[in-house]
């Protein structure tokens, strides 16, 4: 007796290279987490289609505008980004276009679905180096938009205005002196609030971005 396969999270692919492809599709067809429920091999090909939202969305494809437009698709769904650019500028750059995160090409298979994993669970890390270059591009003269001010609480806008500073769940409990489930808490009625799924969409929408 075959045991089925199990599956946690549904995940779309866009990648234009067929030899990688296929070789993320064979990563994913023998995971036990994901299945895959769109695969791509250019933008286009994604509008013309009719595949509902996944889970989750994984691309090669770094153009800021098709990236942009990925997100349009694909709102609630977070957005991780293959990319062999490591400077703290581009990937800045894709943040504010809409990513979630990032995996630079050539890392092992583990590493892929480690980090969707994480990125599901919220337990993204980001090198320090790009933390910075986040922190400079959302400079002290940014200010929250008259939309994201008028829906938000007090809690949740100290909240955000932690999160932009780069500081962990665990540091902004410490700070607001709340426990780290009830930062949790706060995060995921932001999100709401202001219809986006992780910490880099809601700072672009709170500062207009």
């Amino acid at each position: 007796m075959t045991q089925s396969k199990i599956t946690e999270y549904t995940i779309a692919v866009i990648v234009p290279d067929a030899d990688f492809r296929e070789t993320l599709k064979m990563l994913f067809d023998y995971s036990f987490e994901f299945e895959i429920t769109g695969l791509f091999k250019k933008v286009n090909e994604l509008v013309s289609s009719k595949t509902p939202n996944p889970d989750i969305v994984l691309t090669e494809i770094t153009d800021i505008d098709e990236v942009a437009i990925i997100k349009k698709i694909f709102p609630s769904s977070p957005l991780v980004i293959i990319t062999g650019d490591e400077t703290g500028e581009r990937i800045v750059q894709l943040f504010a276009a809409g990513a979630a995160h990032y995996i630079f090409k050539g890392s092992e298979p583990t590493v892929y679905l480690n980090t969707l994993k994480e990125v599901l669970e919220e337990k993204v890390k980001i090198s320090d180096s790009v933390i910075k270059s986040l922190l400079a591009a959302k400079s002290s003269d940014n200010k929250p938009t008259p939309e994201a001010l008028a829906i938000l609480t007090l809690r949740e806008k100290d909240i955000l205005n932690l999160l932009a500073k780069g500081l962990p769940y665990k540091e902004i409990a410490h700070n607001l002196s709340i426990s780290i489930d009830t930062v949790r808490r706060h995060c995921f009625n932001i999100y709401d609030k202001l219809q986006v799924s992780n910490r880099t969409e809601a700072l672009n929408k709170y500062f207009g971005k």
